[in-house]
């Protein structure tokens, strides 16, 4: 008995171990719960931490929240993510169960830490939680986003949303302001790649998207978005790049160019002032591109255009032109990296209400080749190099290139060359220290007959210059020089005028050869005379015509003209000396040629009308004479009574042709003598 007592004592001992066993067993694992909002279930674990076992909140998007009902989760158990489920997204620091998505067969898109471990079904898409979406500026990829249409978002860290994906049967998409919580703002290079039944897109203005996904919505039939808006410059600037790097790509270059939202906010910027004033400078006085400056952009190099019109399309497509033509040259000097254009209502003036401006900009670029220069940049400028030539006779030098200021020219830069001659553009700085033996012209300067725009110089050395009056003026004759044959035109344009310095320094000067149309300061003529420099006259070929004093082609000269105003003057000054009267200082080269070809008119009229009908003042007008009023006196000689010519009496007539007795500012004579000899004399007196 003693020992079956035993036997049951040793039973009802391990029957009560168990049953503690399994009491502590059941206390441990506690009961799944349900969310106060319905949507979810979990179970408790350790304190107050949970586990996801469920959901119930319906299909679509599944965020699994990090606080439930004040519980933390920090898992997702086998089988808790329901079917219904498309796109997922989990916490980082939530660890998945490798059965979590086991249940899920609708998943597609799944947004999980980086270390999950949890097998995805077939077909669904991973994205990893924290991974840089933009490097710039440091923002991370938070969640994702499925909307009604099956579009697909990424969800930020900063806030916003970006489009990743639009499904392929979708035909028409409207693109929201907000996905979830997030202000949509981007558009992802891939996110069109499937979208094979897009037809139509609609952007509102705040969308951004990567330069590689423009020819994607460049080929829909219907691509909508706000005019005049930071996104129409956007995409006028992706078009603009597009046809430079097509045009690029068929002359055999490889860079390409790139849109830059900041060069096109510096654009829109411009585009705006334009409307208070229509230059490359701002209205403040500062240079255009302090723009880019203001907008932190950072550049080397920039250029800028801009256009105005009454049609806003065709306007955008000439400035896209325009900068096409410079941007595809095959040896372009400089190939821009970045570019940026806006465009919309100016006013620019009454008739053109659209304006256009565009920036592009270089960040890489070493060495620059333009015009007869190398350069190199350092510490910011370009320093001149090197010739690109050896037998270059003048050399333009420039103050500023694609906005990088010109550094001085190192010592000696131009010994043992054939330059002759410098032009210094107008914005060169004048305290730049520069060759004593070269002869030196500045752009925009008066050259005697207009401003001056460009120059040459010819074999012997002799320098000309363009102006602004499409004449060219003779500006240096070498030293040493004894006789000289002035061109009759240069580039189909007269040669007009000898400026004082290229009789001045030419000391040597004795014979100089001149058309009928070339001359110089009146006063220049008296100094010509004192210094015994015979004037001979060409013809186009540059043959001497006129070698006798009396040859009629003598006196048909602008040259004789002028030497005949100088003796007028001179007269004019005698009567007004004694009469107690101001001088006359001097007459204009413009004042003497218009009364020359006044006088060469007259020879076939001889009546006050010009032979176009209009009056013979515009005379004046047409030879650049600025004046407040003015007089003309006509006079006809023959052979016969020549010798009666009479300055002084002239010059008396002259003073009295106005009947309010006011002297005359300045006169001049025009002399023309006709192949029968007739001689015809214009004078004139202005007021200034």
């Amino acid at each position: 008995m003693e020992y079956k007592n035993s036997h049951i004592k040793a039973a009802l001992i391990a029957g009560f171990v168990l049953f503690l066993l399994m009491f502590t067993l059941v206390g441990c694992q506690q009961e799944e719960r349900v969310s106060e909002d319905l949507n979810y279930r979990f179970r408790p674990t350790e304190g107050m931490e949970g586990v996801l076992t469920g959901y119930d909140g319906g299909s679509g998007n599944l965020e699994v929240p990090g606080i439930i009902d004040g519980y933390i989760i920090t898992g997702v158990a086998d089988g808790a993510v329901p079917d219904g489920v498309v796109a997922l997204t989990v916490p980082d620091g939530t660890v998945l169960d490798e059965g979590a998505l086991s249940l899920c067969t609708t998943l597609r898109y799944a947004l999980l830490p980086a270390d999950s471990n949890a097998t995805l079904p077939d077909g669904c898409e991973l994205y990893t939680r924290g991974q840089v979406y933009d490097e710039n500026e440091n923002i991370c990829l938070d969640g994702i986003y499925l909307d009604e249409y099956g579009a697909l978002y990424g969800l930020l860290d900063n806030g916003e949303a970006v489009l990743l994906m639009l499904p392929d049967d979708i035909i028409e998409y409207v693109m929201p302001v907000t996905a979830g919580y997030s202000i949509v703002t981007y558009i992802d290079a891939e996110a069109l790649d499937g979208a094979t039944s897009l037809v139509s897109l609609e952007l509102y203005d705040g969308i951004e998207f990567p330069y590689e996904l423009y020819p994607a919505p460049r080929e829909l039939e219907d691509l909508r978005y706000p005019q005049d808006t930071l996104l129409s410059d956007y995409i006028l600037t992706m078009e603009a790049a597009t046809i430079i790097n097509e045009q690029r790509a068929e002359v055999g270059i490889d860079k390409r160019i790139e849109p830059d939202i900041n060069i096109i906010r510096a654009a829109r910027t411009r585009c705006g002032e334009l409307s208070e004033l229509a230059s490359f400078d701002r209205p403040d006085g500062s240079a255009g591109a302090t723009a880019l400056d203001d907008e932190g952009v950072e550049y080397r190099f920039n250029t800028a255009y801009y256009w105005h019109g009454s049609d806003l399309e065709t306007m955008e497509q000439v400035l896209i032109e325009s900068i096409v033509s410079n941007e595809i040259n095959v040896d372009a000097v400089l190939l821009q990296d970045y570019i940026g254009i806006s465009s919309g209502w100016g006013p620019y003036n009454e008739l053109e209400n659209y304006v256009s401006y565009a920036f592009l900009t270089n960040n890489t670029q070493d060495e620059l080749t333009y015009g007869s220069l190398k350069y190199e940049y350092v510490d910011g400028e370009l320093i001149p190099a090197a010739l690109t030539q050896d037998n270059y006779t003048y050399i333009y030098l420039y103050g500023k290139l694609y906005g990088v200021k010109i550094g001085e020219l190192p010592d000696g830069f131009f010994d043992g060359t054939t330059v002759k001659a410098l032009l210094l553009m107008s914005d060169y700085p004048e305290e730049y220290e520069l060759p004593d033996d070269l002869v030196v012209v500045r752009e925009g300067e008066d050259s005697g007959d207009g401003i001056i725009e460009s120059v040459y110089v010819d074999e012997y050395g002799a320098v000309y210059v363009a102006t602004d009056r499409d004449r060219y003026v003779l500006y240096s004759l070498p030293d040493g020089i004894e006789s000289y044959v002035v061109f009759y035109e240069l580039d189909d344009m007269p040669v007009t005028y000898i400026s004082s310095d290229a009789i001045a320094y030419a000391r040597d000067l004795n014979l100089l050869y001149i058309s009928d149309m070339c001359g110089t300061a009146p006063i220049l003529t008296d100094i010509m005379a004192e210094k015994n420099v015979r004037i001979y006259q060409i013809n186009q070929a540059g043959e001497a015509v006129s070698i006798a004093a009396d040859d009629y082609n003598t006196y048909n000269t602008l040259f004789c003209s002028l030497s005949s105003t100088s003796d007028l003057i001179a007269e004019s000054n005698k009567q007004r000396e004694n009469n107690g009267q101001d001088r006359i200082t001097s007459s204009s080269y413009e004042l003497c040629r218009a009364a020359w070809v006044l006088a060469k008119e007259e020879s076939e009229s001889f009546e006050l009308t010009r032979p176009d009908g209009s009056s013979w003042s515009t005379a004046l007008d047409d030879e650049y004479v600025d004046y407040d009023s003015a007089n003309i006196l006509i006079k006809k000689y023959t052979l016969d009574n020549l010798n009666t010519l009479d300055v002084t009496a002239i010059a008396r007539e002259i003073a009295a042709t106005r009947d309010d007795g006011q002297l005359h500012d300045t006169v001049a004579m025009g002399v023309y003598m006709t192949e029968s000899y007739d001689v015809y004399l214009c004078i004139l007196g202005v007021i200034y």
